[in-house]
């Protein structure tokens, strides 16, 4: 029993103070946290709840851009470099960009792939060759369950599928559709005149900005202005 004593208490200890793996770096979110991880090459990825992520600290000069999110949500902005992929591997998938940027969510048995901007590549982990791969287009998600094959791509909401990257995500969205979600959003009536109304617009607004300063956003894309009165909004063309 001594000698068991003294060799688990040299474990603890070779835990503690002995040498560690320097060679990726760790970044974990908590339930209620929000973390931006910036990598070296311009790259970010916003960890939304419970999120475990690790990469490489190299990220500028490496062939092959990788990280490894373990479990939970992220948010990747992917910055283009020229023959330099960007790959997200998870328990159950793994996501290939050269620039893009899109959303992963993921648990012990299931990844979601949800596509914004760009083109990624999808397939099962350890699918080294990606034979079963899909790619996806802007506005689709595709699912990967431990040990089978990506679903085909699938068309999606953007901004509700990617609700919880605190975000509003519109890509070409109707200015009628956005006046429908702010309203629903911040409580508020927003309405839009109707020769405003199909005019789309992209952009990437936080959840949690004042109403008035998304919709100047969004007025000053469409050359248009924005008229208040209390807690009604209305997009109107410039006078």
């Amino acid at each position: 029993l001594t000698v068991a004593a003294l060799v688990l208490g040299a474990a603890v200890l070779a835990v503690l103070y002995g040498p560690r793996d320097t060679s990726r770096t760790t970044v974990t979110a908590q339930a209620s946290e929000q973390k931006t991880v910036e990598f070296g090459d311009g790259s970010t990825a916003r960890l939304v709840g419970t999120s475990t992520l690790s990469y490489t600290p190299n990220m500028a000069t490496a062939e092959r851009r990788r990280v490894t999110l373990t479990l939970g949500r992220a948010y990747f902005d992917v910055a283009p470099k020229e023959d330099a992929s960007f790959v997200v591997s998870t328990p159950s998938a793994q996501a290939e960009a050269l620039g893009t940027t899109f959303g992963v969510a993921t648990g012990n048995d299931t990844t979601e792939v949800v596509l914004v901007e760009g083109k990624v590549r999808v397939a099962a982990a350890g699918d080294a060759g990606a034979t079963e791969s899909v790619v996806l287009a802007p506005g689709e998600r595709s699912t990967v369950r431990k040990g089978g094959t990506p679903t085909p791509p699938l068309a999606t909401d953007l901004n509700r599928t990617l609700e919880w990257t605190g975000l509003f995500v519109f890509r070409s969205t109707t200015t009628a559709a956005i006046a429908e979600r702010l309203s629903a959003h911040y409580g508020v009536t927003v309405t839009v005149a109707p020769v405003l109304a199909d005019a789309s617009v992209t952009g990437t607004f936080e959840r949690d900005q004042p109403v008035a300063q998304v919709l100047r956003t969004v007025a000053r894309t469409l050359g248009a202005d924005v008229r208040t009165e209390g807690d009604t909004y209305r997009i109107e063309p410039s006078s």
